[in-house]
């Protein structure tokens, strides 16, 4: 069997004035751009089968403009829209997408994104190329930490799948998986950047040829352990640096790949899920408090008591947005995919942004120890702590930021469970 593969890559760079995402703390709009933002695609083909996966450089998208973005693509290629996943590397210093409200987003540049992500993988619907596909994994134990507990479970592992050119081995595309907040760069940076992911990926890039997409693990409570200061321009040297290590161990990953296989199949595998939320105030209140609180804003210059209130205000925006576009009934519908690429590969998309402990519990419940979970895929849901983290508490275990209550949480573990279940 012969397996065809295809590339895309656009920038989606917005510009510049655009309220940017990832820090409630973040107090100013973009004034600069540092380093585009890219959507990156790769398709996949065989006999019928196609597996089509945008990453862009985004800190998340929901559901609706996922389902945007498939539309579009679905019509074109006349594909199924299971087969399509829309995955996002979590940078902290890129642009708000309507997680907050659709009047906090560029509605312009959101609409050019979507037309560009569509875009993206019909570019590399269109450039398949037969190839041979190696994988391969490693480990860092040096540059993450969870930022929970002191000397808390990280997951060290580097999962790089490589499709190569058939006849001359050179490469077509790299994916690299790894579980860490893209957060080098603090919340006083203001210019768009796509964070140690972006360098990593032209680093390994400059370094091999092809291209370099970058899958978001399960990274919700790890973060890097070298961070940004208030020197902006040292905090910058220092996302590349991590970049560059991460790229260093993935390119010494590809070097040891030494068996390029033909692929025989692709399995996809997607399952709609409806989940149980916690108990939520009710959305006047909500109202009522963005109200106070933009109020507030105006009339204090007092910086300290300023991000108090935006972080406030962010966690009512989140609530409105949740009760207003997605929670009905105390359920969110979300979506879960799996795929198989031959005997090498198997992913799996959670809608999210898991912590460590669920993607090592989905491991063991499965008894696949080289499953690579993508997280911030095909929508967000906030947080998706393990049943022990959410007993916890933190931040990471309450709403607005984590909206699954205990029964929810088991609910996607488990249809989680069943979608991995080989026939």
């Amino acid at each position: 069997m012969t397996i065809y593969v295809g590339v895309g890559k656009i920038d989606i760079t917005p510009p510049i004035g655009v309220k940017m995402a990832g820090y409630a703390a973040r107090l100013k709009n973009c004034d600069n751009i540092h380093d585009p933002l890219y959507a990156k695609s790769v398709v996949i083909k065989c006999n019928d089968a196609f597996f089509a996966l945008v990453s862009l450089d985004l800190a998340g998208l929901d559901i609706l403009t996922c389902s945007e973005i498939k539309d579009r693509v679905a019509n074109y290629l006349k594909i199924p829209k299971s087969s399509i996943v829309i995955t996002t590397t979590h940078t902290h210093s890129g642009p708000q997408t309507g997680r907050y409200g659709e009047d906090w987003v560029d509605k312009s540049w959101l609409d050019q994104m979507v037309k560009k992500a569509a875009s993206c993988i019909v570019i590399a619907a269109n450039n398949l190329k037969e190839a041979l596909i190696g994988y391969g994994e490693g480990e860092i134990y040096t540059i993450s930490e969870n930022r929970r507990e002191k000397e808390g479970p990280i997951d060290p592992k580097i999962r790089v799948i490589v499709f190569y050119e058939k006849i001359s081995k050179s490469s077509i595309v790299t994916l690299v998986n790894f579980s860490m907040h893209p957060v080098v760069l603090r919340a006083n940076n203001t210019s768009i950047s796509a964070d140690y992911p972006g360098y990593l990926c032209d680093y390994l890039e400059k370094w091999e040829g092809g291209t370099t997409i970058f899958l978001q693990g399960t990274c919700g409570d790890i973060r890097p352990t070298i961070l940004g200061t208030e020197d902006i321009e040292k905090s910058f040297k220092k996302a590349d640096k991590v970049g560059k290590i991460l790229a260093a161990e993935a390119l010494k990953v590809k070097e040891q790949i030494d068996n390029l296989q033909h692929c025989r199949f692709i399995r996809i595998k997607s399952v709609d899920v409806s989940l149980n939320t916690t108990e939520f105030p009710p959305l006047s209140v909500a109202l009522r408090k963005i109200k106070t609180l933009e109020k507030e804003i105006l009339q204090t210059d007092n910086l300290e008591k300023l991000k108090k209130i935006n972080w406030e205000l962010y966690a009512m925006r989140r609530l409105k947005f949740l009760l207003t576009k997605r929670i009905h009934n105390r359920l969110i519908h979300s979506i879960l995919t799996y795929i198989e690429i031959g005997e090498l590969v198997r992913l799996l998309t959670l809608p999210g942004e898991p912590l460590v402990r669920f993607g090592f519990r989905l491991r063991r419940l499965a008894d696949l120890d080289d499953l690579i979970i993508v997280g911030y895929s095909n929508d967000y849901i906030g947080y998706i702590p393990s049943i022990e983290d959410y007993r916890k508490g933190g931040y990471e275990a309450t709403i607005p930021w984590c909206i699954l209550d205990e029964c929810g949480i088991r609910e996607l573990e488990t249809e989680a469970h069943n979608l991995l279940k080989t026939e």
